[in-house]
Order: structure tokens, then sequence, then C-alpha cells
């Protein structure tokens, strides 16, 4: 068997989340055609009070992507700080498409070396958060893109969009 590698662990797994969250989306947009229902209803929604909307979610997974290709050295994306906020179903379509082509043009070669790279991140104003290129993508990146891609489905379900579990998974196995 052949070693994993750095770009094993976070580009396959992150185009897959991206894609399968368009496909919710894209799910949500049908079920509001066929329900008469605009979408800007599902984008105003969120799963309580104080929590964020639909939008957040698609560009909290935009920005890790970003903080990503920032904290390796990825050339290609913008800075974290140019990030549009979008309040449209268009806009988060938008955001989607570019966060794919950004992970479409990764080479496993650009990412060599990088796991064991020191990344040194964390919220203004507070002491930065030390970590490894792989702890980074294991403790940051990854929980928080699977937390706000799975904040999406749910924010979807609960307005009533058909999604199921494969919906979410996607194709499964080899």
């Amino acid at each position: 068997m052949s070693e994993i590698s750095f770009y094993d662990v976070t580009i396959p797994i992150f185009t897959k989340r991206v894609q399968q969250l368009k496909h919710c989306l894209q799910k949500g947009e049908q079920w509001c055609n066929e329900n008469k229902i605009a979408t800007s209803a599902l984008v105003k929604s969120r799963i309580i009070e104080d929590m964020q909307p639909l939008p957040f979610q698609v560009q909290t997974v935009y920005r890790m992507v970003i903080y990503l290709f920032s904290r390796m050295d990825i050339p290609g994306a913008p800075a974290p700080t140019d990030i549009p906020v979008v309040d449209t179903y268009n806009g988060m379509f938008q955001q989607i498409d570019e966060i794919q082509k950004l992970l479409s043009g990764v080479s496993q070669e650009q990412l060599e070396g990088k796991a064991s790279k020191e990344v040194s991140f964390g919220p203004p104003g507070r002491d930065p958060w030390e970590f490894t290129g792989l702890s980074f993508v294991q403790e940051f990146i990854m929980v928080n893109v699977y937390f706000h891609t799975t904040t999406a489905y749910d924010i979807l379900r609960k307005e009533g969009v058909p999604l199921g579990k494969l919906d979410f998974l996607g194709k499964v196995g080899l």
C-alpha cells in the first residue's frame, strides 16, 4: 500500500464536501421552485436565532479553504480579508464555484512537505495558536469544513428540503 500524502487528506476531502454542499443547495433551490418559495427564504434561514444563517455556512467553508491556501503558501487564492459577504443563493453558488476552482488547481507537489510546516493562526486580538500543517488541517480546517457543511445541510432540512444522508455523503466507496 502506498503512503498517504498530505494532499490525499486535504484536497480530495474538501473537494467532496464542497461538491456535496453544492448538491444540497441545488436540491434546496429545486425544492423552492417546486413549492413556489423564494430562495431568499432559505438564505435567511438558521437553525436557531442565535446561530448564523445559510450563507454564513457557505462563506465559512470558503474561508477555510482560503486559510488553507494562505497558511500552506499555495498561490492563487484571495486574501482571507477579501472574502465577500453574500446574501443570495446565486452568491452562495458563486462562492462554491470559486472554492471548486481553487481546489482543482492544487497539485500534490504544492503540498509536499507542508504537513510539518509551522503554522501560527488565531483570532485577532488573541495569542495565536501554533500548529503543524497537518494539525492545522486536522484540528481547525477540517473540523470547520465539516461543521459548516453539516450546519448548511441541517438548515435546509429544517426548512423542509427533502435531503437524506446520501445527499450529504455523496457517492461512497471505491
